[in-house]
């Protein structure tokens, strides 16, 4: 039998029950009288049977469980399922009175959720147990370490864990491999603004580097002494000493050195950012190297002989380079006071411009002077050597005064307002004066040309014999 209710008006057994409906009592009390649609009356209605499965159709457990969200994690907890399957359980079943009671099992609605691709700008999801994976606890560990590298690094000055920067000059001399090295002489000594070394007595070699650092907090003195014999630290001593707020480190070397003796120096005083004042007089044979000040020193005196003297950047108000054999090189240097450069014998290389409020005084004996930018003042320049070249670029002051002996003078151009005076002997002198009003300019040689370039409105003398 069909499932349809319409379908039974198409059946043979309506049909046959018209037909039969002439023939005797018995079959026709016993036979239903089927009208079609048109001649029945309403009472003779009847329902039509009920719906019912199709007994041939196979069931499953799979079938009623479908759709069921239970056992489903990542959905719903059995937690928030039970409430709600308790209330559906309790709710009465609602019938007709018309069709055939049966009991049925409650039908369960497949519920499905589509889950999104995860987005490549969202931040990843918690897990559903809290944990929030390996990415994020490695992240943990490495902003931890980055924090502990930046902390070593800003503090390593302190600590000691950078070592000592190159001055770009080797020393002359080195002890040999058998050498011991000096324990009395702390290897770090802290100081909290201003410092002075001084160094008394005799070493082989050395070196001495001044390297300003930004750090606010104070400043470090890096040492280390080698010397052989081992007996020759009898005569060695050191003191420490404060005074408001410098810190006086005296170290006293051996007068003298035989031939088998050394004595090999290496410093490094990592200079704070409040200092004000430097002042390093070093014994001979040590070269003194200068990194760039990261601000204004108010003060540098550094003295030396027989030792190189660099210096790239400084400003402030005083600077004394001296020194006596080795070349002095200096880089930018602008003092609100005075400049003064002194060496022996040996080279002065001026790279780039110096500036200096009231005098820039550079001197030099046997050795050659060389500016290639500008020099200067508000006061005065004056610049003396002999016996070596002479080249300036570009000079500016009211008072100029230039010196040598037995060699050229050769300046590119001279701006004063006052006086020029520029004198040698036995060598030639080039010279241009740029255009001022009542200045005095006085050029002197001997047995050697002048080439003098300049306008009017001078006053000009000339002495050649």
């Amino acid at each position: 039998m069909s499932n349809n209710p319409k379908s039974f008006y198409n059946q043979t057994d309506y049909n046959s029950g018209r037909s039969g409906s002439g023939g005797g009592g018995s079959s026709r009390a016993s036979a239903a009288v089927i009208h079609k649609p048109d001649e029945v009356s309403a009472a003779d209605l009847l329902p039509p049977p009920p719906y019912s499965p199709d007994p041939t159709r196979k069931s499953s457990e799979s079938n009623r469980t479908y759709g069921s969200t239970e056992q489903q994690h990542g959905l719903l907890s059995q937690q928030a399922q039970l409430p709600f399957s308790q209330k559906k359980a309790s709710a009465p079943a609602l019938t007709s009175p018309n069709y055939h009671q049966s009991q049925q099992e409650p039908v369960s609605i497949p519920i499905t959720y589509e889950r999104l691709p995860p987005s490549s700008s969202s931040s990843p999801r918690r897990r559903s147990n809290g944990d929030p994976g390996c990415c994020r606890k490695w992240c943990k560990y490495l902003f931890a370490a980055i924090l502990i590298w930046l902390v070593l690094l800003m503090y390593s000055d302190q600590i000691g864990l950078t070592p000592p920067p190159s001055s770009g000059h080797s020393p002359t001399h080195m002890c040999s491999s058998n050498a011991v090295a000096w324990e009395e002489l702390p290897r770090m000594i802290d100081f909290e603004r201003n410092v002075e070394v001084v160094l008394s007595g005799t070493v082989s070699s050395g070196r001495i580097v001044v390297n300003p650092i930004e750090a606010r907090h104070g400043g470090t003195i890096f040492s280390e002494v080698q010397f052989k014999p081992n007996d020759l630290d009898q005569d060695m001593t050191f003191d420490v000493e404060q005074r408001g707020d410098t810190t006086f480190l005296k170290i006293q070397m051996p007068k003298e050195l035989n031939d088998e003796d050394c004595v090999h120096l290496n410093m490094e005083i990592r200079l704070p950012y409040s200092a004000d004042n430097v002042r390093i007089v070093a014994s001979s044979n040590v070269d003194v190297l200068v990194h760039p000040f990261v601000k204004d020193v108010s003060s540098v005196d550094i003295q030396t002989a027989n030792g190189h003297i660099e210096l790239d950047r400084w400003s402030g108000e005083t600077i004394r380079l001296v020194t006596s054999h080795r070349d002095i090189k200096i880089g930018q240097i602008i003092a609100g006071n005075s400049i003064y450069i002194e060496n022996s014998n040996a080279a002065i290389y001026i790279n780039e411009n110096s500036e200096a409020k009231h005098r820039i005084d550079i001197r030099n004996a046997n050795g050659l002077i060389e500016a290639l930018g500008r020099l200067v003042a508000d006061d005065n320049i004056k610049i003396q050597t002999s016996n070596e070249l002479v080249q300036l670029e570009h000079l500016v002051a009211d008072d100029i005064f230039v010196e040598n002996a037995n060699k050229p003078v050769r300046i590119k151009v001279v701006e004063s307002k006052v006086q020029v005076v520029v004198k040698t002997s036995n060598a030639p002198i080039d010279l241009y004066v740029a255009e001022e009003k009542n200045i005095r300019v006085v050029v002197s040689t001997s047995s050697a040309p002048v080439n003098l370039h300049m306008v009017i409105n001078l006053i000009y003398h000339h002495q050649s014999v």
